[in-house]
């Protein structure tokens, strides 16, 4: 329960909220705490709705690269496609949720209760950023070069002299006990 204000302070600054956290906060952990505790309501709630509009940017891309997959008639890609953004979809309806419990916890004064449902929305937005990379991956988005690849092996003074007998003598059927590795055992 002692870290939650070191949870909050490390999404808060991995979000976007780092280079002004930064500037006010001092070296030390217990200054950082305390900045934790000045994040005011307002801010985690503007922050939250910023999450979930990026969260809305990710399914409209989402749906542009299934638009394009239909266009290509590609029933795999498509079957892809499906399955993440019906994830994002869900993410976003369960962190809009968390939203609203977000601001009847702030205006009830359970600031704990606020600050989970502050977290749910930070994850969601994580993992909707993973399945936006995975729906490009789909599509063969990330890292699809047009053209020819060409591959040039040089076999200079690489030669055969591995013997045949050599290996006669190894059955590979042949059990045997690996050695062991645990410092348990």
């Amino acid at each position: 329960m002692g870290n939650k204000p070191f949870f909050v302070l490390g999404l808060l600054l991995t979000f976007g909220l780092g280079p002004a956290l930064a500037q006010e906060s001092g070296s030390s952990s217990a200054t950082d705490s305390t900045t934790a505790k000045k994040i005011n309501p307002k801010q985690k709630m503007s922050y939250a709705t910023d999450l979930i509009g990026e969260m809305r940017t990710g399914l409209r891309q989402g749906l542009k690269l299934y638009d394009a997959a239909s266009k290509e008639g590609d029933n795999v890609k498509l079957q892809c496609m499906k399955g993440k953004i019906e994830s994002i979809k869900a993410l976003i309806y369960v962190s809009e949720r968390a939203e609203m419990s977000m601001q009847e916890a702030f205006a009830d004064g359970a600031n704990d209760r606020a600050d989970h449902e502050f977290r749910k929305i930070a994850v969601a937005n994580a993992k909707v950023r993973q399945l936006v990379a995975d729906a490009e991956y789909c599509m063969g988005e990330i890292g699809a070069v047009n053209g020819i690849t060409e591959v040039e092996v040089n076999t200079e003074g690489i030669t055969d002299s591995v013997e045949e007998d050599e290996f006669a003598e190894i059955d590979p059927f042949e059990a045997f006990d690996p050695p062991p590795v645990s410092p348990f055992e």
